[in-house]
C-alpha cells in the first residue's frame, strides 16, 4: 500500500459537511424570496437537528472513540432524514390544539357500553 487512500475517512466527511455549507449558503443568497410554509417549520427543525446531529457524529467518530451504539444512532437518524426529506412522514398538526380545531380533526368517541 502507497497511502493514497489513507486520509479517505477523513476527506468524504468533511467534504459533505464542506459542500452542505457551501449549498446552503449559495442556496440563500439565489433564493432570497422563498419562505418556509408555515406547515412545514417542524418539518424543517426536524431536518436540522438531524444534519446537525450528523455532523457531530463525523467529529465525534474521528476525534473521540468510535463505538457500535453511536454508529448506531448515525444510521438511524440518516434514515429519519431520508423519511422526512422525501416527505413520507409528515408531523401532526400540533397548533390544532390551540385554536379548537383539534375537535374537528379527530373523531368523536364512542362511550363505553355498560
Amino acid at each position: 500500500d502507497n497511502g493514497n487512500w489513507r486520509f479517505l475517512g477523513v476527506a468524504v466527511p468533511a467534504g459533505m459537511m464542506l459542500g452542505l455549507g457551501v449549498y446552503v449558503t449559495l442556496a440563500v443568497f439565489l433564493h432570497p424570496e422563498l419562505k418556509p410554509e408555515p406547515s412545514q417549520i417542524p418539518r424543517q427543525l426536524l431536518i436540522i437537528a438531524l444534519v446537525c446531529t450528523a455532523a457531530a457524529h463525523f467529529v465525534e467518530i474521528h476525534f473521540g472513540i468510535a463505538i457500535a451504539a453511536t454508529r448506531t444512532y448515525f444510521w438511524v437518524q440518516t434514515a429519519l432524514l431520508l423519511v422526512l426529506g422525501m416527505h413520507w412522514a409528515q408531523p401532526s398538526p400540533f397548533a390544532a390544539v390551540a385554536t379548537g380545531e383539534a375537535d374537528e380533526a379527530l373523531p368523536a368517541e364512542e362511550p363505553p357500553s355498560a
